[in-house]
């Protein structure tokens, strides 16, 4: 468990504004409701008052009826907005589950775009999810995530390898042996932090903001991925 020092030692270094999040979930894993209490909670997991929430569904899904009651600026919508960003305000741009209608030639740049260089021009963090680490015309996306949040995955496990190799190649098997750990708990995730300024012991953990159960996931050289 992570003591109450070490949590606001994290807490101290909240989500940066603006910047690009990557959520990878099996269907039913609980990536809605992950995104859902982020959004809630926006002011305090960022470093910035946030002003607009916009969340690009591919699905309308009832629960969001009843999150709007309670949120009344977000904004449910089928289409990203042409004018984000205009207004220099704080930005949240949510594209759910938006796999199928990016991963082409066609639509993938525009996808691409938001990753590299959008968000930091049109001050909006991104929040991006889909079933696959890396699809094959977005693999600008992943490779340009400031953060990765990771739910179980029973299949495909040879991605996390992958991964690790390109974000971890001095700690082979952390992100798989992680992600074990974080399982044994109903709708928990890994956070990977990958901006410039992170740093262990915390790049690695299954929160983003204050829970309970908080764990960070420290490198062990005799760490091994049964």
């Amino acid at each position: 468990m992570v003591t109450q020092s070490a949590m606001e030692t994290i807490m101290s270094y909240p989500l940066r504004f603006p910047s690009t999040l990557l959520v990878v979930a099996p269907s039913f894993s609980g990536k809605t409701r992950f995104i859902l209490d982020l959004i809630e909670k926006r002011n305090s997991v960022y470093n910035c008052t946030v002003d607009n929430v916009y969340y690009v569904y591919a699905h309308y899904q009832e629960v969001f009826n009843e999150f709007q009651k309670r949120n009344p600026t977000v904004q449910f919508i089928d289409e990203i907005p042409i004018n984000i960003g205009a207004c220099g305000k704080n930005n949240i741009l949510v594209l759910d589950d938006m796999l199928l209608k990016y991963d082409c030639p066609k639509k993938s740049k525009e996808l691409s775009e938001w990753f590299v260089a959008s968000s930091h021009h049109k001050n909006t963090s991104v929040i991006c999810t889909w079933q696959h680490l890396f699809p094959k015309h977005l693999k600008i996306v992943s490779s340009n995530a400031s953060y990765y949040v990771l739910f179980p995955m029973k299949r495909d496990k040879s991605t996390l390898d992958i991964l690790n190799r390109q974000l971890f190649p001095e700690h082979p098997g952390i992100i798989r042996a992680s992600l074990n750990e974080v399982e044994k708990v109903k709708y928990s995730y890994l956070l990977i932090d990958c901006t410039a300024e992170s740093h262990f012991p915390f790049r690695l953990r299954n929160f983003v903001y204050p829970k309970k159960d908080a764990k960070i996931f420290v490198p062990q050289e005799e760490e091994k991925v049964k």
